[in-house]
């Protein structure tokens, strides 16, 4: 079975779990979300994935089984909380 990745927030290290996702097997990198429409499409673009700038409509997306919130650290409570309540399969926060 193949899971599909989805991560919130687009900064430095967003890239680092991103390389992440394409090296592990039985996962995809899917779509990213970024409050900041510029960089979730420069991110989104960088990987071939789709970018999400409402986190609803992120949480939305059925192909998003996995979350993982590489959001600044005192910015991980909101959508982790979000993701939990979204019902995914995982949520992982840095």
């Amino acid at each position: 079975m193949e899971y599909g990745v989805g991560i919130i927030g687009t900064g430095n290290i967003a890239e680092t779990h991103a390389n992440a996702v394409l090296a592990a097997n039985g996962a995809r990198l899917v779509a990213c979300y970024n409050h900041n429409a510029a960089k979730g499409d420069a991110f989104s673009s960088r990987f071939g994935i789709r970018s999400y700038h409402e986190l609803d409509s992120f949480l939305s997306d059925g192909d998003v089984d996995i979350v993982m919130i590489a959001t600044p650290s005192g910015a991980h409570l909101e959508p982790a909380l979000a993701a939990i309540g979204s019902g995914k399969k995982a949520v992982i926060v840095e």
